[in-house]
């Protein structure tokens, strides 16, 4: 699924504006960027679930891929919640 999404004030395609917005402005600085190659992650399996995040947010292009293949990404993602589709088995 593709979804659009714009803030202040919230709207586009997104099933939940609102609650998608409130996840970038709260969490969007600790969860867009890469997990750092060198951190050790536990390695437990969340589900098969992939989502990319592209476009501009407080005014720097992103492009964001979250999956849940280990336990770093699944703390991305939960990060995410609001703005990402539920995932995990």
């Amino acid at each position: 699924k593709t979804w659009r999404l714009t803030c202040n004030p919230a709207g586009g395609t997104h099933p939940d504006p609102q609650a998608a917005c409130q996840a970038l402005e709260a969490n969007g600085a600790a969860a867009l960027p890469p997990v750092p190659k060198d951190k050790a992650c536990t390695q437990i399996y969340g589900g098969p679930e992939t989502a990319t995040i592209s476009g501009t947010w407080n005014g720097q292009t992103i492009m964001s891929i979250f999956a849940r293949n280990d336990g770093c990404q699944i703390s991305r993602w939960k990060l995410m919640a609001g703005l990402l589709p539920r995932g995990g088995n």
